[in-house]
């Protein structure tokens, strides 16, 4: 019947499925391979990347890339969902070799992990428009984990990221960056030289865990955030916004010396020690969410017309969110504000739950324009629930701290307005949590949620290690610190063969 013979087809096309699934294979290339050789192995390694991707992997398949150094010629477009993975510890690097952009990601299954990508550049040709892609990686599509980009440049000024380029159609195109490492690329030293990492298309767009840093270039050096892109756990720091002397003729300083958001989310990360030559060191805003983030110890130098702010500057005809931050130890030149600062007409930039304290030698310029509540401020601010507070609110702030407040003798502890769909802390504790003991538990001000039950714990040898003989009985004995009422207990010894 017409019934019998659908279910059969149907149970066809799920056993090819299974087949399909079962059969992905494994293929091994290396610098001591040969064409000759069947790629089964590392023994029977093929010799070319390439080769093997292009006539023999299949999609699903994953090929395995030995140690060593590939040079690149010209840019290979990984259109097909393979994933290829490096061997050891980034010891296979795909080189660029100062003339080409080695990497083109362009299947939504397409996976590159492992892999050092280093010394792409892009020749005067591609350069001439800054909508070209990176020096380092073309991202379209797919997945890239766990890899180290680094010393990438453009040859010609004028090309706007140097290292990763997120350019993906917008329509449910999903771009992955995961556990990566951006460091020592060049933006180049024009106005056009925008972002070690930027996402210009591409809402589905994620960057998780990364490390952005050592970068130079004019603006927006270490991440450019656009597009409703996400950014988060990761740790942006050390990315240098060069000054005038070292630009190209005509060419003013740059804003955003970590991060430039023009949208999406910049979400549980850490942003210190970056600088620029005009505003923004930490952050530099024209739109978008600063969510459970710490922004301490960047600078900007500014200018008198446009002013400067070394944690985090809003511009002109900006709407922006920043909640349940720590913005401290940040310092300005001129300055329009060390701490953050909504400058021009048209701002609208509302900061919740968030600490700003500690930028710069004058409170008076910590904080300017914008809308506060529920905040931790040096000064008085029109707002609902603000405390302004002349005890400094960091435990170690004298030693660049600015993550960790006083424990519970921190004035916004318990005091935050509750958000929905803020669940955890920078750390991943969750909200909220008892910190003041009243038995009600409440969310805190600031990036880091304080839990009173937290603990330090200790082990120790009871027995010297010398007297003890295979066959011996061990004791341990177990010390927890921390119960937020400042007392410490000692366990009986834990006895442990």
């Amino acid at each position: 019947s017409a019934k019998i013979k659908k279910t059969v087809a149907t149970a066809a096309v799920a056993a090819v499925g299974l087949v399909g699934a079962a059969s992905a294979a494994t293929w091994y290339v290396s610098k001591s391979g040969s064409a000759d050789n069947d790629g089964k192995s590392w023994e029977t390694a093929r010799a070319s990347i390439w080769d093997t991707y292009f006539t023999a992997a299949q999609p699903g398949d994953t090929i395995l890339v030995g140690a060593g150094t590939w040079a690149f010629t010209v840019t290979w477009d990984f259109n097909c969902g393979i994933t290829i993975k490096g061997f050891g510890d980034h010891e296979t690097i795909f080189s660029g070799e100062d003339k080409v952009c080695p990497v083109k990601m362009n299947h939504k299954d397409f996976v590159l992990e492992n892999v050092v990508i280093e010394r792409g550049a892009i020749d005067g040709a591609e350069a001439s428009l800054w909508m070209y892609p990176a020096a380092g990686v073309d991202f379209v599509a797919g997945t890239l984990r766990n890899c180290i980009v680094r010393h990438c440049r453009p040859l010609k000024e004028g090309c706007n990221a140097s290292a990763v380029k997120f350019e993906g159609v917008d329509s449910g195109t999903t771009m992955l960056m995961t556990g990566c490492l951006i460091v020592s690329n060049h933006l180049g030293t024009s106005n056009a030289a925008y972002g070690s990492v930027e996402v210009t298309k591409g809402k589905l767009t994620v960057i998780d865990n990364c490390e952005i840093a050592y970068n130079t270039g004019r603006a927006a050096v270490g991440l450019f955030l656009a597009n409703a892109a996400t950014a988060k756990n990761c740790v942006i720091h050390d990315n240098v916004g060069l000054p005038e002397g070292q630009l190209d003729k005509g060419v003013t300083v740059g804003n955003g010396g970590g991060v430039r958001m023009d949208d999406g989310i910049l979400q549980n990360c850490i942003i210190t020690n970056n600088s620029c030559g005009r505003a923004g060191g930490g952050v530099w805003m024209r739109g978008g969410t600063l969510e459970n983030c710490l922004v301490a110890c960047n600078h900007a130098d500014g200018d008198a017309a446009s002013g400067d702010t070394g944690g985090v500057y809003v511009n002109a005809g900006s709407t922006a969110l920043i909640r349940f931050c720590n913005i401290g130890g940040n310092t300005s030149g001129v300055g329009s504000g060390a701490g953050v600062c909504c400058s021009g007409s048209g701002v609208n930039v509302t900061c919740v739950n968030d600490i700003i304290w500690g930028n710069g030698a004058d409170p008076s310029k910590e904080v300017s324009g914008g809308t506060y509540s529920y905040c931790y401020l040096p000064v008085s601010k029109s707002g609902t629930g603000n405390i302004v507070g002349a005890a400094d609110p960091y435990q170690d702030a004298a030693n660049g701290d600015y993550l960790t407040v006083r424990s519970a003798d921190f004035a916004g502890v318990d005091k935050a307005q509750e958000i929905s769909g803020v669940a955890k802390d920078l750390k991943g504790t969750a909200r909220p949590l008892d910190g003041d003991g009243d038995g009600t538990a409440k969310s805190d001000i600031g990036c880091v949620e304080f839990n009173p039950r937290a603990t330090d714990a200790a082990a120790y040898l009871t027995t010297p290690l010398d007297e003890v003989a295979k066959g011996d009985v061990v004791t341990f004995a177990l010390q927890l610190e921390g119960f937020g009422d400042g007392t410490s207990m000692e366990d009986e010894p834990l006895v442990k063969e």
